[in-house]
């Protein structure tokens, strides 16, 4: 497959030298097939291939925006995966402070497709810049940033309580709820990180607020539960072991924690590597907190 890309692009990228054959659609085929080449390469751990193969593809793609006028979301949304995936391999590559300048490239061209953006389209265009923001704080917090992973968690969530749910599709909607828990989870985990406990406490209910909420009518849905179970579990950690109520509660919450990931299906309990470490921390740390508590 990487060599018919690679064909695929030398042919294509001979052609854009020719100003004859220099058009937007041949840039779009050439920038696909170096996508394709960066993912094969991302898969096979070879990141300074990948890295390279989507520069290319920005460097060729982003010539054939014009971004004083409104760009079609779907051709927004592939050039902020294609920041993403660059960004992504930056950081494989331990470069984070570069990717840090791609993401923060690629939300700029999308916030400014945002503010020239129609209101009935708008929510599509904040989606996208709420995507990126949530890479920069993952990359963020996953390289011993808290203060900075919190300030974008904090900005995304700002910009989620901006919009009004009840006006946007239900497709979207669930997007939007998703980057919410995703940004309350980073934030709680920066506060802790940050020794913030009672910042951390709050981050951790809501997000279990929002879980029980979605729990409440997708009862069975695996992924929720074992969100939910990780919520109650880290909603524990914030609590202090001194004080006995606290230590109650924190108890409380594991046994909540662990009974979640009891009643998750026989299979996945059994074949998810995520969920047998996750049952073997949790258990641990009730056992410590009932032996603190007698």
């Amino acid at each position: 497959a990487l060599t018919q890309f690679q064909t695929a692009y030398e042919i294509r990228s001979e052609l854009l030298t020719d100003s004859t054959f220099r058009d937007r659609e041949l840039a779009n085929l050439a920038s696909r097939d170096l996508v394709s080449i960066g993912r094969i390469h991302e898969e096979q751990a070879d990141f300074i291939e990948a890295s390279e193969a989507y520069s290319t593809s920005l460097t060729i793609i982003t010539p054939t925006f014009n971004f004083e006028k409104l760009v079609e979301i779907s051709r927004l949304r592939n050039l902020a995966g294609i920041y993403s995936a660059r960004a992504r391999v930056l950081v494989q590559l331990g470069k984070i402070e570069e990717a840090q300048d791609v993401l923060q490239t690629g939300l700029k061209l999308v916030t400014n497709q945002e503010s020239i953006s129609p209101e009935e389209a708008r929510i599509s265009y904040t989606i996208e810049g709420i995507r990126l923001q949530e890479l920069s704080a993952t990359v963020q917090l996953e390289s011993s940033l808290p203060e900075q992973a919190l300030e974008t968690y904090l900005d995304i969530l700002g910009v989620i309580d901006d919009i009004d749910l009840d006006s946007v599709s239900p497709t979207n909607r669930d997007l939007i709820i998703t980057s919410k828990l995703t940004a309350l989870r980073g934030s709680g985990i920066a506060n802790v990180a940050l020794e913030r406990l009672d910042d951390a406490l709050d981050d951790f209910r809501e997000q279990i607020r929002l879980l029980e909420e979605i729990r409440s009518r997708r009862p069975y849905d695996a992924d929720i539960n074992v969100s939910l179970s990780e919520a109650y579990a880290n909603a524990s950690t914030c609590l202090d072991p001194e004080l006995t109520s606290s230590r109650a509660l924190s108890i409380y919450y594991l046994e909540q924690a662990i009974s979640l990931l009891n009643r998750l299906p026989t299979d996945v309990r059994e074949e998810s590597e995520v969920v047998s470490s996750l049952m073997t921390q949790f258990t641990t740390q009730l056992d410590e907190a009932q032996a603190e508590q007698e």
